[in-house]
């Protein structure tokens, strides 16, 4: 991934999903196995729901933590994604692995459409030339404007029962298309 005026090039981004029932060791060694394919030189992103706590000190959290970080990936999010009752857990994980760490922040957006909240990082740009001041200038001028009111208004009009009441975060996801 490229952005425009932005001297950090992810060259790779995975988008990884663990779900709760499938065997964490297995996919501690197989994402190790493909994280081994990677040059350590590369920028890279990983980021998803992974359905490990890594605010829990335990074997399985400090076996995942240690693989990335021997791979040189720092954690950019350690707050809570799971919330609910007396429950908390971070279960929804950015790492990255990049010459330009400074310029990365992320962020955990709470909603109450899903059991976890989301996350997103954002890669900041900084040092660009003339050029590269008006080619983002130019990309944000082709930005639409979202119509909020408009938005809230189709929003309330719908009917989530079926999405809220389902018990099964999949089920839930495919009532909600």
């Amino acid at each position: 991934i490229v952005l425009p005026g932005n001297p950090l090039v992810v060259e790779i981004l995975l988008a990884l999903y663990l779900p709760p029932e499938l065997n964490v060791n297995e996919f501690v060694v197989e994402l190790e196995q493909l994280i081994s394919l990677i040059k350590k030189s590369c920028n890279m992103v990983i980021m998803g729901d992974i359905n490990i706590d890594i605010k829990i000190k335990n074997q399985v959290s400090n076996v995942y933590k240690s693989l990335l970080y021997n791979q040189g990936m720092l954690c950019y999010n350690n707050l809570y994604t799971r919330v609910g009752g007396s429950q908390r857990s971070c279960l929804d994980h950015i790492f990255c692995r990049s010459s330009a760490g400074k310029s990365i922040s992320s962020y955990v957006i709470r909603n109450s459409l899903t059991d976890h909240d989301w996350t997103a990082i954002e890669i900041k740009t900084t040092g660009m030339n003339n050029d590269q001041k008006n080619q983002e200038v130019q990309l944000r001028q082709r930005k639409t404007k979202t119509n909020y009111k408009l938005l809230n208004c189709s929003l309330k009009q719908e009917n989530w029962t079926d999405v809220y009441e389902s018990k099964n975060v999949n089920e839930s996801l495919e009532k909600f298309y």
